[in-house]
């Protein structure tokens, strides 16, 4: 019996541990943003996300110029498939639903001001612009 005591205290460790990693937040950044050598600005869209489980949540950036103001947004993100929302005053309501996969975003991004949907491809990367 004593043998066993050990075991048991070493398998509930190793569930408490195991349960915590399922149970924490991923973050990633995803971005198309790139230099404009003429006119010295950023262009694109970058969104910092962190997933836990089925929700996802973070903030959008829509570069066109300098540094972009964050967007709050928040959603579902099931079997790979993300649906992301929130307002902003700069912009309506916006709302980034797409693929989602280690590397890659695609996705449509509407803006309510703006004049139709924007199809987006992201790619992973490691920091943010600004």
């Amino acid at each position: 019996m004593r043998v066993r005591a050990p075991l048991y205290a070493i398998a509930l460790v190793f569930l408490v541990v195991v349960s915590m990693g399922a149970q924490q937040d991923e973050s990633r950044i995803y971005s198309n943003v790139e230099y404009n050598q003429e006119g010295g600005d950023l262009l694109g869209v970058e969104v910092q996300l962190t997933t836990n489980g089925a929700k996802i949540k973070g903030q959008l950036k829509i570069y066109q110029g300098g540094c972009a103001a964050p967007v709050a947004v928040s959603g579902s993100l099931i079997e790979g498939k993300m649906d992301l929302s929130d307002r902003s005053e700069e912009y309506g309501k916006v709302e980034l639903a797409g693929t989602i996969r280690d590397t890659t975003v695609d996705g449509v991004l509407h803006r309510e001001k703006a004049e139709k949907p924007e199809k987006v491809r992201l790619k992973k990367i490691l920091e943010p612009h600004c």
